[in-house]
């Protein structure tokens, strides 16, 4: 949300036409909010966790795509590769959750969510919590706070500097950003759920 401003600013519209702004999202609120699951599946998208799967070792000869692969070998998935190929996907490496929108309003493109838990037998068993509590802390997040760059001393939003590591597990480094409420009534929700 810190680098693309007017993906926040959509999906807060959103949870704000259709929560309203008297209470946070909940679960049973899923399935109104599309666009806010459109910048789920374009985050998982664009930066999979795991870019190179977990290997794998086949337990008898196969053949894929006319090529042999012998019992025993040990088979590595590239997800970052499914994740932005282009044959699947515009404009594979730009953040752009409206892909996923059905045509006209999106492209009508189609998530693949096989790429960021694996596959087959050996597919996530936690993929539907995993994806309920992404689900839910995004939607809670931007119902309530705005997330901004720091400003200069001369009041000017600072480009961020957001990075991302590039070891077995792919996550976000250390950024310095400002997180603070959206207004008051999201500083009152906030303190009504603390309190709950």
């Amino acid at each position: 949300m810190l680098l693309h401003p007017e993906v926040q600013k959509k999906a807060q519209e959103e949870i704000d036409r259709v929560i309203r702004r008297d209470r946070l999202p909940e679960l049973s609120d899923h399935g109104s909010l599309t666009y806010l699951q459109c910048v789920m599946d374009e985050t998982m998208r664009w930066q999979p966790v795991l870019p190179i799967g977990i290997p794998h070792q086949t337990t008898a000869d196969d053949t894929y795509r006319g090529m042999h692969i012998p019992k025993g070998a040990i088979i590595v998935a590239n997800s970052r590769g499914l994740t932005w190929d282009e044959t699947k996907f515009h404009d594979p490496r730009s953040f752009k959750p409206e892909r996923f929108l059905p045509k006209p309003d999106g492209a009508g493109e189609v998530p693949s969510p096989n790429t960021v838990y694996g596959w087959g037998r050996r597919i996530c068993a936690g993929r539907f919590l995993a994806d309920n509590s992404v689900w839910i802390a995004m939607a809670r997040i931007l119902a309530v706070f705005s997330i901004t760059p720091l400003k200069d001393a001369e009041g000017h939003l600072m480009k961020p500097d957001v990075k991302f590591t590039t070891e077995m597990t792919r996550h976000v480094k250390p950024f310095k950003c400002d997180i603070l409420p959206r207004d008051e009534k999201a500083r009152l929700l906030i303190i009504n759920a603390s309190l709950d």
